[in-house]
């Protein structure tokens, strides 16, 4: 054999070679066409949540502490006035960070992109998904045609602590949504967890080009506590909670009123009665609730600038009304308090 012809086979051999290494490069990063032909393009993720600014109330149990909050994931993201839908079909869990990744501060994907991790306390908590047989979960379906299957998933997420160490008043935990395929991929959020007997949790976002704050509030399955150090008081009645507005913060009364339909009637006819009574007050807007216990709700606000949003509450009995000054997620005066907001 010629030297040229050696040449020309091996030049063969390793374009051979390349074209096997290409076609067998990771299914799971390119969308493909019929007979295995590339497409060119990469297989975006687009896993959205409502994770950000949830608040749990964390109580006693079998020797630690148990909470639960809702939580619900989508296979697109909405922007604007348009919905990304993932063409892959994605395989999730959830998850706290491990130690080495608090250690770390961070997680790092197959693509060496960092999501940041901000909770001091994530290392004192688990999540799992409540009421499924498996905690591996999916969504959508594999479209290599260019039609994908937009779907969501609402669960429960059952919280637990050890009480190795008293919880006290407030913590923050990083919450992990792992997509194991058709690669791995995160989402992280934090979550309030409090042992109060109301949560307020903030999450700052835009919707089609206004800046909304979604605000979450959680009560706990039992209303009771010691007004002014005194003695405790179990409360039967639900808990009164008045959040107050600047006259320029828009509250959308619409989807409050349909994601509360049945549960919170609109004007009670007595306090301490289940329901809720908005009033203008002209610099001011007042929301009334009466929420029994183990409720959570969402509301939502369009703010400019500089906005404020204040909560305050208060508990009935014998036709006694006692202030209640620890709602979790609020400073001493009352103004919601922001955390880490959603990255996704």
């Amino acid at each position: 054999m010629s030297v040229k012809r050696k040449i020309g086979f091996i030049v063969l051999l390793f374009c051979a070679v390349l074209m096997a290494f290409v076609s067998a490069t990771s299914v799971s990063k390119y969308i493909f066409e019929h007979h295995d032909k590339i497409e060119g393009h990469y297989a975006d993720i687009h896993l959205s949540h409502n994770g950000g600014g949830q608040t749990v109330i964390m109580e006693e149990s079998d020797g630690g502490y148990v909470g639960y909050f809702n939580l619900t994931i989508r296979n697109y993201v909405t922007a604007e006035d348009q919905s990304l839908v993932s063409a892959r079909r994605l395989s999730y869990a959830i998850r706290t960070p491990e130690s080495g990744e608090i250690g770390a501060g961070h997680l790092t994907d197959a693509w060496g992109e960092n999501f940041p991790l901000y909770a001091a306390d994530s290392g004192k908590y688990d999540v799992s998904f409540s009421g499924v047989d498996d905690q591996l979960q999916s969504l959508g379906k594999d479209a290599p045609d260019g039609d994908p299957e937009q779907e969501f998933k609402t669960y429960i997420v059952e919280v637990r602590r050890s009480a190795d160490e008293f919880l006290k008043d407030s913590e923050e935990f990083d919450v992990i949504i792992e997509i194991r395929e058709p690669y791995v991929a995160y989402r992280v959020f934090t979550v309030k967890a409090s042992t109060g007997l109301i949560s307020v949790g903030a999450d700052t976002d835009t919707h089609f080009g206004f800046n909304l704050v979604t605000v979450r509030v959680t009560t706990a399955k039992n209303y009771a506590f010691s007004p002014e150090g005194g003695e405790t008081i179990t409360f039967a009645d639900p808990a009164k909670v008045v959040f107050t507005w600047d006259h320029n913060v828009s509250f959308d009364i619409n989807r409050f009123a349909e994601s509360t339909a049945g549960s919170l009637p609109k004007d009670p006819a007595a306090d301490y009665a289940v329901g809720y009574r908005l009033s203008d007050g002209g610099q001011k807007t007042e929301l009334t609730m009466f929420l029994p216990q183990g409720s959570n709700l969402t509301m939502y606000f369009y703010v400019p600038a500089g906005y404020e949003i204040a909560a305050h509450a208060w508990f009935g009995s014998g036709g006694t009304e006692y202030a209640y000054e620890n709602i979790a997620g609020v400073n001493e005066n009352g103004v919601v308090q922001g955390i880490t907001s959603a990255r996704i």
